[in-house]
């Protein structure tokens, strides 16, 4: 059996920064390429697990625009987001996203708030797919002193 290890950045839960003639998000062609690795090295959906997270850049995107509008947008893009990878990767395990350092700060606008809400929202999805698994890092990153 062959090991594979492929690392895909993904900031966003829905963008465009990654397209191909067959697909329009970077979403999309993530999980085209993923498919494709696996198929190259005769692997199947059983074979892979994609462990994943999003968030923090996506709140960058709420500049002036209420809490509920922007868990409204994510919420979608995750569910989507989701599903695309449900179809190629075995189990799907989810990194939670980690508190804010400098919350306030009028360079970064994250909040602990949102981050909370996103992650809660994200393990409300999660559970609905067979193979979803869950890590909550939140209270331990708080402990973190670097």
């Amino acid at each position: 059996m062959s090991h594979v290890l492929e690392i895909m950045t993904i900031d966003h839960a829905s963008d465009i920064a990654q397209q191909t003639p067959y697909t329009e998000t970077t979403q999309e062609t993530a999980t085209l390429h993923f498919g494709n690795q696996l198929q190259f090295n005769g692997m199947t959906y059983d074979d892979s697990v994609c462990v994943m997270n999003t968030g923090l850049h996506d709140q960058k995107l709420c500049i002036g625009k209420t809490h509920d509008h922007c868990l409204s947008i994510y919420t979608k893009n995750i569910k989507r987001y989701l599903n695309l990878f449900h179809n190629i990767c075995g189990a799907m395990v989810w990194i939670s996203t980690t508190p804010v350092r400098n919350p306030g700060n009028p360079l970064y606008p994250q909040s602990n708030a949102m981050t909370a809400k996103m992650n809660l929202a994200v393990k409300d999805i999660l559970v609905q797919h067979e193979h979803g698994y869950y890590v909550d890092t939140w209270d331990v990153a708080k402990k973190s002193t670097h």
